[in-house]
């Protein structure tokens, strides 16, 4: 992992209310994350199952748009999703603190 990626990856870890971070690459394996193993993996599969569904989504309006970031909202947790060239970043954070920064 390079050294800008390592930096961002601490530097999102470290704010208030994130519950945790992943890094996959766009084949699904791991190369970061805070999770323990099973639970990074379960995300991994779900990533690379809903990141093509997204994308043809917003196809369906516009068919030059391209998808730069999705977020999923439960009652407890935001779990947000940006994709890069190389590879995805996922970023799991407490709902609560979103409102104090919205």
């Amino acid at each position: 992992m390079n050294v800008e990626l390592e930096e961002s990856f601490k530097k999102i870890q470290s704010h208030k209310g994130v519950v945790g971070v992943l890094i996959i690459n766009k084949q699904g394996s791991v190369i970061k994350s805070t999770f323990d193993q099973e639970v990074s993996l379960n995300y991994s599969k779900v990533i690379l199952d809903m990141f093509p569904k997204a994308h043809d989504l917003l196809k369906v309006n516009d068919s030059n748009d391209e998808l730069s970031f999705f977020r999923v909202r439960s009652k407890d947790n935001d779990i947000m999703v940006t994709p890069d060239k190389d590879f995805f970043l996922m970023v799991s954070i407490i709902n609560d603190i979103l409102i104090i920064y919205q």
